[in-house]
């Protein structure tokens, strides 16, 4: 990203109720530079977009569906590797030896995972 093409708050303001209304994700302020950092390898000098304010233009004016494309992909984490922060899985098992004994049952939660990792029962 050119580091002169910066976010304002009135485009970013236009994005995140643009993402909200078509993914339901909503994009708080502090993700501002977030969305300034994802997107900013298509915008600025030699990107296809001059500013941030081409880019949202070219969303809302867009038949095909590329931009929008674009812009949920780079808002989106799209990893679902249900153990990809396996500094979790070690704190839960330094934490389950340490207190197995103290402990008459541990409660575990885990969220849906979209490809069924959930229900992987560790021995």
């Amino acid at each position: 990203m050119n580091k002169e093409v910066r976010l304002s708050d009135s485009i970013f303001k236009k994005l995140s109720d643009y993402f909200y209304t078509h993914t339901g994700i909503l994009l708080k302020d502090y993700k501002k530079y977030l969305v300034e950092h994802r997107l900013g390898r298509f915008v600025g000098e030699n990107c296809r977009f001059r500013d941030f304010n081409e880019f949202y233009e070219a969303l809302v004016n867009d038949k095909t569906g590329e931009i929008k494309s674009i812009l949920v992909c780079a808002l989106t984490t799209n990893w679902t590797f249900f153990f990809r922060e396996e500094v979790h899985f070690h704190f839960l098992k330094e934490y389950l030896k340490s207190s197995y004994e103290k402990e008459p049952y541990i409660r575990i939660w885990s969220a849906g995972c979209s490809t069924g990792e959930e229900h992987i029962v560790l021995p």
